[in-house]
């Protein structure tokens, strides 16, 4: 009877530690989010690509997003923090729409600006150290800006062209169709619809 009360003690001081661990990262606010959603996605694909190029893709991910983050400042245009989907990437919300194009534009531009800098960091990283793992995070980051700036809404390129004219998204769409007819890829499809 003694081990069982010992066991309920010690699950009630586990409990205490969870409870407290939990409370703790609900404390942290509009962090946590962002915070649990990043730890998530580098769970997700380490079971792919192993922790350290995961957590790679996903600093390089949040350095794009804070790329939109920071212009978005820079217009006084309010933006929650980046939220991380595994397979599917992250996005910030905007508390408010832009007043025009323009400024959505401007906001666009961010990310795949903030984005480049971080995949020249990994490919000057790659260069310095002969570092397959940079290396490999420099294509993911030109990759991933390069294919953010497809003129097709939702895609930062989309937003960017709209304040020249809508339009040009038929270009989007037909580059995306082109790149779903010879690579597979669920996410381009969805982006497509």
């Amino acid at each position: 009877m003694g081990w069982l009360l010992g066991f309920l003690i010690l699950g009630l001081g586990k409990f205490k530690t969870i409870a407290f661990a939990l409370f703790s990262v609900l404390k942290l606010g509009k962090f946590a989010g962002t915070g649990l959603s990043m730890v998530l996605m580098i769970v997700s694909y380490t079971f792919f690509y192993g922790w350290k190029y995961a957590l790679g893709i996903v600093v390089l991910i949040f350095i794009h997003e804070m790329g939109h983050v920071y212009f978005s400042k820079l217009k006084k245009v309010e933006v929650s923090l980046p939220l991380f989907i595994p397979f599917v990437g992250a996005f910030i919300r905007l508390k408010e729409e832009p007043k025009d194009a323009k400024t959505d534009a401007f906001i666009a531009v961010g990310g795949p600006l903030f984005g480049v800098i971080g995949a020249f960091i990994c490919m000057g990283l790659a260069f310095a150290y002969e570092s397959k793992l940079m290396a490999a995070l420099a294509y993911f980051g030109f990759f991933i800006t390069v294919f953010n700036l497809v003129p097709a809404y939702p895609l930062d390129g989309g937003r960017i062209v709209t304040s020249l004219s809508p339009t040009f998204w038929v270009v989007g769409i037909v580059l995306l169709g082109a790149l779903s007819f010879y690579y597979f890829n669920p996410m381009v499809i969805l982006v497509l619809l």
